[in-house]
């Protein structure tokens, strides 16, 4: 999970309250290890220095307000074998099913971590219809040069020329 869009890391922060780092769409293999490494020294009792960040002056999870954030997001969503297997590993262990239920409602559903992810998606871009990954890769590709984050609205915007 720290190589899919960093959402191990990003759980662990905001269940912890402890900041060893950001992954990134960038991070190499290695970049990546080092802050697992961190965790699981916190985990097993160890002192871990966190790294400092500026304080924050709204509520709200200030990181989405970025450019790698919304990459990441939308990189997440590519769809892989271990995400898929991830996904059967959950419904199987937690909820005795093959596959993801119809039903919107479904706790089960909670299993394809893509859930969250169309949720940000949705909040920070305004895009309200759900796309699969190949659209949003498109998407990024014609519009990174041109977003911007209106503070205003609390999402990006693509600037007009």
């Amino acid at each position: 999970m720290f190589s899919v869009g960093g959402r191990a890391n990003w759980m662990l922060r905001n269940m912890t309250s402890k900041n060893f780092g950001y992954i990134k769409p960038a991070s190499s293999v290695e970049e990546q290890r080092e802050i697992q490494n961190k965790w699981e020294k916190w985990n097993n009792g160890e002192d871990v220095a966190e790294i400092q960040v500026k304080p924050e002056s709204e509520e709200g999870i200030t990181e989405i307000e970025s450019m790698e954030a919304l990459e990441a997001l939308i990189q997440s969503l590519k769809p892989s074998d271990q995400k898929d297997q991830y996904i059967k590993d959950c419904l199987q262990n937690v909820y005795g099913l093959e596959t993801l239920p119809k039903e919107k409602d479904s706790p089960a559903r909670l299993c394809d971590p893509d859930n969250y992810t169309y949720g940000y998606l949705t909040l920070i871009t305004g895009v309200k219809d759900k796309h699969e990954y190949e659209w949003w890769q498109e998407w990024w590709s014609a519009n990174k040069d041109k977003l911007q984050w209106n503070s205003r609205k609390e999402r990006f915007e693509v600037k007009k020329k």
